[in-house]
């Protein structure tokens, strides 16, 4: 019994420091994508992962310590092209802390109906990096420690720009 009250007493600490909102999105094309977004307190962490219409896999992770953008894709495999069954690649770069709402107001948003279908009041349209230059995941803890469990299966397809580490070094 006492086991079962530490166990309960620690899932009740964890729900205290993180929330977890569903989000239906209707794109422009009348696709609905539904939205996951967690927030992390005490890692002042924002985790945001959907399924596009093709199949692929986005997890988004904001870590805010490092001002660090995390962005993972697991696209799958075309087995008429003789691929595997999926890849995973991942995208690292630098973020004005600003361009995001942070870990502890995504915690308090709350919604009254889970359900509701939701329209982006605004297009913020198509953005447009150069990822060109491949990085260890396994090396990149300076980047954010967050890299190398994200992009574990990404170790020759983890990518970030020369701006992004010139970014970092300035801190």
């Amino acid at each position: 019994m006492a086991l079962f009250l530490r166990f309960a007493s620690i899932l009740s600490l964890t729900a205290l420091v993180t929330s977890q909102l569903v989000v239906n999105v209707k794109n422009k094309g009348g696709d609905l994508i539904q939205e996951n977004i967690q927030a992390d307190i005490p890692n002042d962490l924002v985790r945001l992962s959907f399924q596009r219409l093709d199949g692929t896999l986005v997890s988004i992770l904001i870590d805010f310590q490092t001002e660090t953008k995390i962005q993972r894709l697991i696209v799958l495999g075309e087995q008429e092209r003789d691929e595997g069954r999926y890849q995973v690649v991942c995208f690292v770069s630098k973020f004005n802390r600003n361009d995001f709402i942070s870990s502890d107001s995504m915690s308090k948003l709350r919604q009254k109906n889970p359900g509701t279908i939701r329209t982006p009041e605004e297009d913020l349209g198509i953005e447009d990096h150069t990822m060109n230059l491949a990085i260890d995941p396994k090396k990149s803890s300076q980047f954010s420690k967050h890299i190398e469990t994200m992009c574990a299966e990404a170790k020759t397809t983890t990518f970030t720009s020369v701006l992004d580490i010139k970014g970092w070094s300035k801190g």
